[in-house]
């Protein structure tokens, strides 16, 4: 039986580990010529969170080039990401006459949001579950911040100006809502758990709740530690994008 070349092993991790820092850094480097940054400082300032310009640059570039009234945010924390998305669309629509359903966008926002008290009924009545996000113990991923509840995200997206009606927040987790939800989407952007077994559960059973020509996108597009968004979008999709070395895309037909 041939041995492990530990060295070797060892030397391929690092040049791994090189390799996504320095792909971040170059999507980074290309985020840093926004459009409307008085508009992003000010989503910023109302919703805490952890995206950055390069996202900012994603969303507006998705609005203007994509077709998407029926927008879908699998793990909302306290709401960024919506209103990076709100207002890259009320941008697009600006610059255009818009159709029918595109003057009828909306945005549905899930999350378990698990700072809410233990038990805390979800927004359809049932338990609200964990069953795909990282362990919700302070220190794994939120440390020194305050936890995700549905009232701070609602607070949050109220105070960045959003149109009262436009998004719907639901507690729930990922891959309960995609099983009951009963409705196709345009846009689904997946930022939940980042480990592979349970990013593969959830993209596959997105794939019946995207509209076709529909895209589908996600955050964090590395294997490190024990996440790994790279290997179950490989392994989930016959071909994808990589916006800025971080932000994966593709569309429904890309699915294997």
């Amino acid at each position: 039986m041939m041995g492990i070349d530990w060295k070797l092993a060892a030397n391929l991790a690092i040049r791994g580990k090189f390799l996504t820092m320095a792909r971040i850094a170059r999507g980074k480097l290309d985020a840093l010529s926004i459009e409307d940054p008085a508009a992003m400082q000010r989503a910023n300032e109302a919703c805490f969170g952890f995206s950055k310009p390069l996202h900012w640059k994603f969303f507006r570039w998705v609005m203007r080039t994509h077709p998407c009234p029926r927008i879908l945010n699998l793990g909302v924390y306290q709401g960024r990401d919506i209103a990076y998305m709100a207002y890259a669309k009320l941008a697009a629509l600006a610059s255009e006459t818009p159709t029918a359903a595109e003057a009828e966008w909306t945005i549905t926002g899930v999350d378990i949001f698990d700072g809410d008290p233990a038990g805390c009924p979800s927004t359809d009545g049932t338990a609200a579950t964990t069953s795909v996000s990282e362990p919700a113990s302070p220190g794994q991923r939120f440390e020194g911040v305050p936890r995700p509840t549905l009232a701070l995200a609602e607070e949050s997206l109220r105070n960045a100006g959003i149109e009262e009606g436009r998004v719907r927040l639901i507690k729930e987790s990922d891959v309960n809502f995609l099983r009951t939800c009963g409705r196709q989407f345009d846009f689904i952007y997946v930022d939940t758990s980042h480990y592979f077994t349970e990013t593969v559960a959830v993209l596959e059973l997105a794939r019946e709740c995207l509209a076709p020509g529909g895209m589908i996108a996600g955050d964090d597009y590395f294997d490190l530690g024990p996440w790994g968004v790279e290997a179950a979008v490989k392994k989930c999709f016959s071909r994808h994008k990589v916006f800025g070395g971080y932000i994966w895309h593709a569309s429904r037909e890309d699915f294997v």
